[in-house]
């Protein structure tokens, strides 16, 4: 059974915990009824599900936030359906389910939390258009992470501290709307091979090169053999990258 609490206004509720051992398939539901009345759901609070035993959850379409912590730790997940209601996954929301290996990121999520997948088991993930920042570490070691795809016409605009960092990732295509990376966002990605920039070498020069960006150690210890700036065009490795190995084509 899942627990509920009332958000701000009193008219709408969140899941806030579990009243007993929650496993196997759970279906969370879009209402609950109390004393008479009906309530949405609109949230996955914060812990609300950590380290339960579901092997699968449904979250209705009704929410539109899953908060920091709701579904950390939940070992034996295999499969969550999140609707194209939420528009926040906040941090560390599914950190830790190593069975998890394939989750479907909805169009309407416009923040991907810190540490939100931290130590999944996801395989591939594809970054809907409408996401604007991914948060430090939200995709970091992540051990069989070997895809990350961002859909046509991406609002991305940052990329955070260790945000895949670790990961099996052989090459990546970054969105020409991204101007920030932060340091060691793909460190220690030894397969890492290939970048793609969609945009220019103008634009990728424009990028965060603070000392926290991608000039510092965006791309440190690993084995970078080539950065193209557009999907036609030539280019090479800005000097201030710090990598091993470089070459350029």
């Amino acid at each position: 059974t899942l627990k509920y609490t009332f958000n701000e206004g009193g008219t709408t509720v969140s899941v806030a915990g579990q009243g007993g051992a929650v496993s196997g398939e759970v279906v969370i539901p879009g209402t609950v009824e109390y004393k008479g009345k009906s309530y949405s759901v609109t949230s996955i609070g914060a812990g609300a599900l950590q380290k339960c035993s579901a092997t699968s959850i449904r979250i209705p379409s009704s929410v539109t936030s899953i908060e920091s912590h709701a579904v950390f730790g939940c070992y034996s997940l295999t499969s969550v359906e999140i609707p194209s209601s939420v528009t926040r996954i906040g941090k560390s929301a599914f950190a830790e389910c190593t069975s998890l290996t394939s989750i479907e990121i909805p169009s309407s999520v416009t923040s991907i939390g810190d540490s939100a997948f931290y130590l999944s088991a996801l395989t591939k993930i594809t970054i809907p258009a409408s996401v604007t920042s991914i948060g430090s570490q939200a995709f970091g070691s992540c051990p069989n992470l070997q895809n990350v795809d961002f859909d046509a016409n991406s609002q991305l605009k940052s990329i955070g501290h260790q945000a895949f960092f670790r990961t099996k990732l052989t090459e990546i295509t970054i969105p020409a709307s991204v101007t920030s990376i932060e340091n060691d966002a793909f460190s220690e990605c030894w397969n890492l091979k290939k970048i793609y920039f969609e945009g220019t070498e103008e634009q990728w020069k424009k990028l965060n090169f603070t000392p926290t960006g991608i000039g510092s150690s965006g791309f440190a210890i690993v084995y970078l053999h080539t950065v193209k700036f557009d999907p036609n065009g030539h280019g090479t490795a800005p000097e201030n990258i710090y990598v091993e190995n470089k070459k350029t084509i």
